[in-house]
């Protein structure tokens, strides 16, 4: 198995699998088990109140949700109008 040079890309014959495994891959996606998720309760009022409640409850405190950055990171000073790019 030696190493064979083209002089062009037109000339590289094409992969003689390529079909092949191209219809070997759609078949497996076709094919493929889908999962299919089962809900615990039914939709129902009740169940949507407790779902909101539990909600609620892993919400951050207001104090937790600062400004991001709280810090500043770099400066451009010098400018007078709107920087476009930095290079």
């Amino acid at each position: 198995a030696g190493f064979v040079s083209f002089d062009c890309l037109r000339r590289v014959p094409a992969y003689d699998r390529f079909v092949h495994e191209r219809f070997e891959r759609c078949l497996d996606l076709y094919l493929c088990p889908r999962m299919r998720r089962r809900r615990k309760e039914h939709r129902t009022a009740k169940s949507l109140l407790n779902r909101l409640e539990d909600q609620k409850k892993k919400m951050p405190k207001p104090s937790d949700l600062r400004p991001y950055p709280r810090l500043l990171a770099a400066e451009y000073t010098g400018h007078t109008g709107g920087v476009r790019a930095v290079g």
